[in-house]
């Protein structure tokens, strides 16, 4: 009997001005291993460059508008999130996004930009979390607010 074909899922990573290289394309590197089963998409406000942290610019495929149904989300970390926890276009389509994905994941301050929008206080059956030996800003589901040591992951 042949087993039946996996569906495909949609994981978009979600890119700011100021986003950390290794947060977002060292998962992305994990995750492209899996192209059967899943399709990758940069997504930014606006389609196009989006200027990294360490300088290199990324082409995010689609603008918020144009966004597919999204299965799973990263948020990677990185200086400009320090911007983007002020930025409510970030806000609140991270907040959309949060209530709809299977799967919400973070990396590092990702976290605390999850955290800002309100994913973190969203009801789901699972939050993982890696403690780091510096203080990271972190999202805590229980009580929706940022605290200090560590990176989540987690349902919203």
């Amino acid at each position: 009997m042949a087993s039946e074909a996996q569906p495909h899922k949609t994981l978009g990573i979600l890119l700011f001005d100021g986003f950390e290289l290794l947060d977002a394309y060292g998962p992305a590197e994990m995750f492209c291993g899996m192209k059967e089963q899943l399709r990758l998409v940069m997504i930014a406000e606006r389609a196009g460059e989006v200027q990294s942290a360490q300088g290199p610019r990324t082409v995010a495929d689609v603008g918020f508008e144009d966004c597919p149904p999204l299965d799973l989300l990263l948020v990677p970390g990185g200086i400009g999130t320090r911007k983007a926890i002020h930025d409510e276009p970030i806000l609140s389509w991270l907040r959309e996004q949060a209530a709809k994905v299977e799967i919400l994941m973070t990396v590092c301050t990702g976290s605390g930009l999850a955290a800002k929008a309100g994913s973190s206080t969203a009801s789901g059956p699972r939050r993982t979390r890696r403690v780091s030996r510096g203080p990271v800003p972190t999202a805590t589901r229980s009580s929706g607010c940022a605290k200090r040591g560590g990176s989540t992951m987690g349902t919203a």
